[in-house]
């Protein structure tokens, strides 16, 4: 009877402990599950309270924005205003077989400035000045095509075989300008120089080829002289349209176009002490051409640049004006010109040569 109350006992005891266990463990389970969150990694201490009667702190003021830097303004050189930047040939309509000539800087430019922007810190952002008594240079943008070769029946002269070369002028330079072009060309197979002539029936054999509408009203050498190239603006192309023709065209393998009229800048070099030769270099655009095998097909050799050329004059004894009016100066009486030892002296209006008939 003794053991069988004890085993009782025993399994109350164990009752009573398990009883305690699960009253134990609910109350841990409870206070776990009311504990707060914990604080964020960065608390922000709560701002002090004034104390009473004392004086209210002063807000910080209200920061102004901050001005955008305006771009520095371009200097104007001359009386005229350039038309933008040198990004203006992008506004020029541009086909797959058509070249575009920029003005740029040459080594024997007078100034850095040309078109009123200066040009030596690219993109026209320089500030340097024309130096004292130099006149602004101005340059045209000039768009061409490779020269082709044409056959023509010319009066007293049977049929020929041309060469002729389309070309644009755009001006940028901020007032419009006189331009009295001049195209010679040269072969690598001679050492004779073919100037640009005026053929009235290969001129209109080109106009039916190039220009059949007549909307370009394509002009030679002398009419495009006679009207200034009126001024464009970027929202407003004013194109003039021209062409250069050349006759009796020796076969060769490379062709040097030599371009004039484009630009006013000129300089005088003195040959001899007296001062009775002198050469009047103008800025020229010169421009490379290669033939495609034994084809008549003619391109672009390779990147044209701009030089100074000239020829020799002459009795040219005086001080050409400053702002000549495109002739030269008549031989006479006088003091002798004050010339630059090399070239890069004072530019002007080009010095206008005659056309063949």
């Amino acid at each position: 009877m003794r053991s069988s109350g004890s085993k009782k006992g025993l399994r109350l005891a164990y009752g009573v402990i398990a009883g305690l266990g699960m009253v134990l463990a609910g109350s841990a389970s409870s206070r776990l599950t009311a504990q707060p969150p914990p604080p964020p990694d960065n608390p922000v201490a709560p701002a002090p309270k004034p104390a009473a009667g004392a004086p209210k702190a002063a807000e910080p003021a209200a920061q102004p924005p901050k001005a955008e830097k305006a771009p520095a303004a371009v200097p104007l050189g001359g009386a005229a205003a350039p038309m933008g930047g040198l990004d203006l040939e992008n506004n020029i309509p541009k086909g797959p077989n058509d070249r575009l000539v920029v003005p740029s800087l040459s080594p024997q430019d007078p100034t850095p400035r040309v078109n009123g922007m200066d040009l030596s810190a690219g993109l026209g952002k320089g500030l340097a000045k024309d130096p004292p008594g130099v006149p602004p240079v101005w340059v045209l943008h000039m768009k061409f095509k490779d020269p082709r070769f044409l056959k023509v029946k010319v009066p007293g002269k049977g049929e020929r075989l041309c060469m002729y070369m389309w070309y644009q002028v755009y001006n940028f330079t901020g007032e419009p300008r006189l331009f009295i072009p001049s195209f010679e060309l040269k072969a690598d197979s001679g050492d004779g120089i073919l100037p640009d002539q005026i053929l009235p029936s290969v001129e209109q054999a080109v106009i039916r080829q190039e220009d059949p509408s007549g909307l370009d009203s394509i002009q030679n050498s002398v009419t495009i002289s006679q009207e200034l190239i009126p001024l464009s603006k970027p929202d407003r192309l004013r194109p003039v349209t021209g062409v250069a023709i050349w006759d009796d065209i020796p076969q060769a393998g490379r062709y040097t176009l030599y371009v004039t009229g484009l630009s006013n800048g000129w300089s005088i070099v003195t040959l001899d002490q007296g001062g009775k030769e002198n050469v009047v270099r103008r800025k020229t655009l010169q421009v490379d051409f290669r033939r495609i095998g034994n084809t008549d097909r003619i391109e672009m050799a390779n990147t044209p640049r701009w030089i100074y050329r000239g020829g020799l004059l002459k009795g040219f004894e005086r001080q050409p004006p400053e702002n000549p009016a495109g002739e030269p100066v008549a031989p006479g009486g006088g003091p002798k010109p004050v010339v630059p030892a090399a070239p890069g002296g004072v530019p002007g209006k080009p010095v206008a040569e005659s056309k063949n008939p």
